[in-house]
């Protein structure tokens, strides 16, 4: 099965999906996604699987139960292309040694395809001053690895948690091969540490975490963690609960632990340098284009980071989204500013940083208007007098007169307000009239200030 073919399971397992979504997050022309589709069916039929890859009103969706997706992964006889990299990088990296003539069958290549795979392996580890030798029909051996390499190890082990639940045989073989615990137990175990200490987490980070555990038992002490006494939460609780909660754990995890942990609590566990130097220079552009403050910066970094974080690495944790219209004026300024700086995120993270900025941009401007003039069809005054009173409770600095269309409302009056709303020109079908009023504030507010830093 091709990579393309590969990943649009990936991603259907997940969600369903709008093709023009789906052909931009793998970047795939129509004919092409047509045609990918078309395979995956043929192989669902061969695996005498009755559902179908399913296309209705732009949306595509496969429904299949959690065994039939289980029999599908660990069934299929091939890796993508990253995959295979991968795979072949971490069992190279970990256990220091790799015939190639015994990986091959293992990953069901042919000898010129996996001489190619390691090759570029190679290079990688060749360019970040790494060694290897190769012993004549034994295989490649391991003589010093950079800090470099170790830590792209990290990375690679971590994207095996978290797509664990659909991993194929060979993957799923060797992550059983590299941890000596339970990942759903590990997971309870940290999520209750973070918990305890009162932390937010997320599935990136306990992966991470998972990950950096396997680490210290092959290598030892992780060196980008450096022991910090100021953080927001006294080092001796965190010590406490991580002694307490992960009693289980080896001394030199416990230990890392405390870093990541005090890290964590600082807002400082970002430790891939790179993207966060690149993450911090759109954060600044961002905000100089959108007027905002500095408030904004801290969960735009999150964002910014594991959304290139993701697509530099090929993680295919993705959802469907889609953009109201108004949203696509700041979507097309932040796609510029992603440009500019040469970074392409997925839809979905494109999506979040977008409402991000749309929700703090509407929370400083609404507190601008003074008052606003709604227009609308009926002609209850009972009806009048409710809304009046829901709009004063939701937008209380707001002064707000409320006409019908029959007055033939001048436009000369209209700008002794801030906006006119005009309900009785839209269609009763786009949700209740309070929720049509928000909008239409908030579309107006978007768009009147776009224009603004347009001129």
């Amino acid at each position: 099965m091709y990579t393309t073919n590969i990943n649009i399971l990936k991603i259907l397992y997940q969600t369903e999906i709008s093709k023009n979504n789906l052909a931009l997050n793998l970047n795939l022309t129509n004919g092409c996604l047509m045609k990918a589709i078309k395979q995956i069916n043929i192989y669902l039929e061969d695996f005498k699987i009755n559902s179908r890859i399913f296309i209705n009103d732009d949306m595509i969706s496969l429904e299949l139960s959690k065994k039939e997706w289980k029999l599908i992964f660990y069934n299929l006889n091939e890796l993508s292309n990253q995959d295979k990299f991968d795979y072949l990088y971490i069992k190279f990296i970990y256990f220091g040694f790799i015939n190639l003539e015994k990986e091959k069958e293992i990953l069901n290549i042919s000898r010129s395809s996996i001489s190619r795979y390691f090759f570029n392996i190679k290079k990688l580890l060749d360019t970040n001053n790494s060694k290897i030798i190769y012993n004549n029909g034994k295989g490649s051996k391991i003589i010093s690895l950079s800090e470099y390499n170790k830590n792209l190890f990290v990375i690679k082990v971590m994207k095996l948690f978290l797509h664990e639940e659909i991993l194929i045989k060979s993957q799923k073989d060797l992550l059983n091969s590299l941890k000596t615990f339970e990942t759903k137990i590990r997971f309870s175990t940290l999520l209750a540490i973070h918990n305890s200490l009162k932390l937010p987490t997320t599935i990136y980070l306990l992966c991470f975490l998972c990950s950096v555990e396997i680490y210290t038992k092959k290598f030892g002490t992780f060196h980008n963690t450096k022991f910090k006494e100021s953080t927001s939460i006294d080092i001796k609780t965190i010590k406490k609960t991580i002694d307490v909660l992960g009693y289980d754990f080896s001394s030199i995890y416990k230990k890392e632990l405390y870093n990541f942990i005090a890290d964590i609590a600082s807002n400082k566990h970002y430790y891939i340098e790179n993207i966060l130097i690149l993450s911090k220079k759109i954060i600044k552009d961002l905000l100089k284009e959108f007027s905002l403050t500095q408030d904004l910066s801290p969960i735009l970094l999150q964002r910014i980071y594991i959304g290139i974080f993701k697509k530099e690495n090929n993680i295919l944790k993705i959802r469907n989204v889609y953009f109201h219209g108004y949203d696509k004026l700041i979507f097309n300024k932040l796609d510029k500013i992603l440009k500019k700086h040469k970074i392409e995120l997925y839809m979905c993270d494109k999506h979040i940083i977008t409402t991000d900025i749309k929700k703090e941009y509407l929370k400083i401007k609404i507190l601008e208007i003074k008052k606003i003039l709604i227009i609308l069809n009926d002609t209850c005054t009972l009806k009048q007098i409710n809304l009046k009173s829901e709009l004063v409770h939701i937008y209380p600095h707001i002064h707000f007169d409320i006409e019908y269309n029959f007055f033939n409302n001048k436009t000369s009056k209209r700008k002794n307000y801030d906006f006119c709303i005009n309900d009785s020109r839209l269609t009763l079908c786009k949700g209740n009239l309070i929720d049509r009023i928000r909008q239409q504030i908030e579309r107006k507010i978007i768009k009147n200030i776009m224009d603004k830093n347009s001129n």
